[in-house]
């Protein structure tokens, strides 16, 4: 699996849960310039197999067709990086292994509760 978090997160964050992970982690600053418009990152996500990390869905509505996303939802929208950082970590095993079983492309939505929904497209 490969997973690129947008530009809502801190790089730090996304350096840490790296480390950590047996996927591919990346942020969108290490492959695209800041600011860059959201059909760039669509078009990069679906080129290179990427699952988008959000926590605004809205972005990537339009044309879901071609890659997957990920969507941090509720108080993890409001949790700082370090603390988001040690949530992460700690489910992330879950979260990541479930998107490896499911069916892309997809958008699935994770909660504070841990509870991961998982839509098809």
């Amino acid at each position: 699996m490969k997973f690129l978090f947008d530009e809502n997160f801190d790089h730090h964050l996304v350096e840490l849960l790296a480390a950590t992970s047996n996927a591919e982690v990346a942020h969108i600053k290490e492959h695209l310039p800041e600011g860059v418009q959201d059909e760039r990152i669509k078009q990069f996500a679906a080129n290179h197999g990427y699952v988008i990390v959000t926590e605004d869905f809205r972005d990537f509505w339009g044309s879901l067709s071609d890659f997957s996303v990920l969507v941090l939802c509720g108080k993890l929208c409001h949790l700082r990086s370090r603390l988001l950082a040690d949530w992460l970590i700690e489910h992330w095993p879950r979260i990541e292994a479930a998107l490896a079983e499911a069916e892309h492309p997809l958008v699935a939505s994770i909660y504070y509760s841990g509870r991961l929904k998982i839509a098809r497209k």
